[in-house]
């Protein structure tokens, strides 16, 4: 395989195992980002759970969805978005934070119990 050929196959491998480690969206994360991010669901907080692998593990390693205050994640995909050139239309952006929202808020949620 050229050296050509080599570069996106390492990146799919990289994301794939930054992936691994993030949990999937569920039912209820998605009812419970219904609240805050309309038109919420599975299918919605997915999306924003791949585009936050293929749009971010690329530069850094990524972080936990609860790693961030819940709340601060849309500043921190805007600030990505405007001081870093990070190429996401709004809709991608919308489907991110809703995905590390909602995700964010259940593991935060779990540490206290």
């Amino acid at each position: 395989m050229s050296q050509r050929g080599l570069i996106p196959l390492l990146l799919a491998v990289i994301a794939a195992g930054c992936a691994a480690g993030l949990p999937a969206p569920t039912a209820g994360d998605a009812s419970r980002a219904g609240q805050r991010f309309p038109g919420a669901s599975v299918d919605r907080l997915a999306r924003g759970r791949t585009l936050y692998v293929q749009t971010c593990a690329g530069c850094h390693s990524l972080k936990s969805p609860d790693e961030v205050p819940p709340d601060q994640w849309a500043e921190e995909i805007a600030e990505m978005r405007r001081d870093h050139g990070v190429a996401l239309d709004d809709d991608g952006a919308s489907a991110m934070s809703a995905y590390l929202w909602a995700v964010g808020t259940r593991l935060r949620e779990a540490r206290v119990r």
